[in-house]
């Protein structure tokens, strides 16, 4: 029970991660492309 649950927290937060960073990384190719 709890060894799925944080499985499943820790997917999430590896998500989120590669999210941010995917944005982040869109972010500066934007802003170095308008500017």
């Amino acid at each position: 029970m709890w060894g799925g649950s944080l499985f499943l927290i820790s997917l999430i937060f590896l998500f989120s991660c590669i999210f941010f960073m995917l944005f982040s990384c869109l972010l500066i190719l934007v802003l170095t492309l308008f500017y």
